[in-house]
């Protein structure tokens, strides 16, 4: 993997209707690289992976029935996976529990990406050097993680104590691929800074503070980190 293109690659980002996700399938076809746009939302999904002449799968996070489709479908359809960005996330302002029983944003942000990772995990071992990509946050550092109660279900539910857990979960996701993966695979978790998305569009407060700040919708520092890991011996081990 170059460190100025991706030729001959292929990325998969999820949470890619807008946002952060929508400005790195934009960049990364930019590099050279075929994009797999996943999103939530299928007109605006469909729209980006048009834009960047990339293919357009439809999926909701908070449904694992969901997320298993797409990775059969990723199975059947993709021949070689060499980037997987986990970028769908959501702030919920109050508790919602999906259909599977879970805390909606836990779900949307930690579980289902480590669902998808987990059923790729043989697709990426066969691509001459994976990179997953967990978008994160700084936010991580304030998270608390109960394993045998991820849904917060024995506390009053606050939407950034869960926003932060599912974030420092992500984080966790990253340091145990690294430990599993052969050399051939990594992962890295990156801060994208305050930025204008979709990721808090339930949450009036947050949107309204981020509305007042110069924010964009920035990919630079997942740029960053592919930049930091091509070609090279992977970090974090």
């Amino acid at each position: 993997m170059a460190a100025e293109t991706l030729d001959g690659l292929t990325a998969v980002v999820t949470g890619a209707s807008s946002g952060v996700g929508a400005a790195a399938a934009r960049q990364m076809a930019a590099m050279g690289a075929s994009v797999v746009v996943v999103g939530r939302a299928v007109t605006r999904t469909r729209a980006v992976a048009d834009e960047v002449g990339g293919t357009a799968l439809p999926a909701d996070f908070a449904r694992f029935s969901e997320v298993r489709e797409l990775a059969q479908h990723l199975i059947s359809r993709i021949p070689r996976i060499d980037i997987l960005v986990n970028n769908a996330g959501i702030v919920s302002p109050k508790r919602q529990t999906t259909s599977d029983g879970h805390e909606l944003t836990v779900q949307v942000n930690f579980l289902s990406p480590f669902l998808l990772t987990s059923l790729l995990w043989e697709k990426l071992l066969r691509a001459p050097s994976a990179l997953v990509i967990n978008t994160g946050s700084s936010l991580y550092r304030f998270g608390k993680l109960d394993p045998d109660d991820l849904d917060q279900n024995r506390s009053r539910y606050a939407q950034m104590r869960s926003y932060n857990a599912s974030k420092l979960a992500s984080v966790v996701h990253v340091a145990e691929i690294n430990r599993r993966a052969p050399d051939t695979m990594t992962a890295v978790a990156f801060h994208p800074g305050t930025v204008r998305s979709g990721l808090d569009r339930n949450s009036a407060l947050i949107t309204a503070a981020k509305a007042s700040l110069i924010g964009r919708q920035s990919c630079g520092p997942m740029l960053l980190a592919l930049r930091l890991t091509a070609g090279t011996q992977y970090p974090l081990r």
